[in-house]
């Protein structure tokens, strides 16, 4: 579809009867925003991801439907039971809208509301619906290929690979839009189910931008000076460190990347880890983890190098953009920077986990080459990943202008 095409979409599974809705009907009715997680305070991609398209689609319409409590900007339908408060192999929130007494508060606020149409964030947010369908158009908001992100981390013979999979199919097959963070998931999307390129349409993730004057070098308070001293200050933007791609990335930088680095130039580097929760196992001297901050901002700035060691999952890995937005060097597997539209020694380095490490000390050790990327990285994101322009391409996906 075109992003001004406010044409009608064909709504499968009608159960009151009304096959079509004009999304570009102007009209008082909320769009219904589904989260199967509480998004109130946001430590990771995903999170960041449904906060900018609220405030794309704006208070005055977009209407929040998570776990509780209730958000405290825009209007909220919240539900008790929270199954994601069980940690135990996979999070056990995908399940929330499965549980019955959720599922039928969610079609009786459909019912009252009469929304214009319902963003799913993820997914699993469209079980209330997989039996009689839903009485407005529904668009899938997909942060990733979840098949993809499962099948990686368990295996893709897995049984639960294989659930996912079937659950993705179906999804992907009654949705009126589907919403790609990158062409590398709308291909998969498209290879894998056979999903019509017509409803498909890349609204990619970004970054905040800040001004000229925001990037220019800072300082931290005086421990965490004293402890970087004059050693390159690598960043390593976690998010959730239990999410298993940002866990193996920082399990890669204790056990392999540090070690080697010391080997090359003892005492020249210092990593920060911004993320949560704090791993209960001892760090390396030169790495220290400081949590959930109130912003990454200071840390973007007093960081030498970015640094994204991703080597599963699907999407779009959010740290790099952080990192290029703020005229970061950064140095990332193929697999970290998958979905951007960089190229490497351009924008950014690549590198394998073999040659990780010797590409972080060579771009240490050229100020030049550093100074290039930055540049080159921060100038893709004005042009291509500022999350005010993406705000648009949301409110011409769901037909609000």
């Amino acid at each position: 579809m075109n992003p001004a095409d406010n044409s009608s979409i064909t709504t499968p599974g009608d159960p009151i009867g009304r096959s079509t809705v004009d999304l570009g009907q102007r009209s008082p009715s909320p769009v219904g925003v589904l989260a199967y997680y509480n998004v109130n305070e946001g430590n990771s991609g995903g999170l960041r991801r449904v906060h900018e398209l609220l405030h794309a689609i704006g208070p005055e319409r977009a209407w929040l439907i998570q776990p509780r409590p209730a958000h405290p900007v825009f209007q909220t339908d919240c539900f008790s039971r929270d199954f994601g408060v069980r940690r135990v192999g996979i999070n056990w929130g995908i399940f929330n809208y499965y549980w019955p007494p959720t599922s039928r508060r969610v079609r009786r606020w459909v019912m009252e509301r009469q929304p214009a149409c319902l963003v799913l964030t993820s997914i699993w947010a469209w079980a209330p619906f997989a039996r009689a369908g839903a009485p407005c158009p529904v668009i899938l908001d997909a942060q990733n290929v979840d098949a993809i992100a499962i099948g990686e981390r368990f295996g893709f013979s897995h049984p639960f690979t294989r659930r996912v999979t079937q659950a993705e199919q179906k999804v992907l097959r009654v949705v009126d839009r589907i919403f790609c963070c990158s062409d590398v998931d709308r291909d998969h999307v498209a290879e894998r189910y056979g999903v019509e390129p017509e409803r498909v349409r890349v609204i990619p993730n970004g970054a905040d931008v800040p001004s000229d004057s925001e990037i220019l070098p800072g300082r931290l308070d005086a421990d965490l000076e004293s402890w970087l001293g004059d050693a390159t200050a690598l960043l390593f933007v976690g998010g959730k460190l239990d999410y298993p791609p940002n866990a193996e990335g920082l399990s890669f930088i204790c056990d392999q990347l540090v070690p080697e680095l010391e080997r090359r130039k003892a005492g020249a580097y210092r990593v920060l880890v911004m993320g949560a929760p704090v791993p209960s196992i001892r760090l390396p001297e030169s790495v220290r983890c400081l949590g959930r901050v109130p912003s990454l901002a200071p840390y973007l700035r007093r960081a030498d190098i970015g640094l994204a060691p991703i080597f599963s999952g699907s999407g779009t890995r959010l740290k790099v953009l952080d990192y290029l937005a703020w005229g970061k060097p950064v140095v990332s597997t193929p697999k970290g920077a998958e979905g951007i539209d960089s190229r490497d020694g351009e924008h950014l380095i690549l590198a394998p986990k073999e040659k990780f490490a010797d590409a972080v000390h060579r771009l240490a050790q050229d100020p030049a080459t550093a100074a290039r990327l930055g540049q080159n990285g921060r100038r893709l994101i004005q042009a291509r990943y500022s999350w005010t322009a993406i705000r648009d391409l949301w409110r011409a996906g769901v037909a609000l202008d």
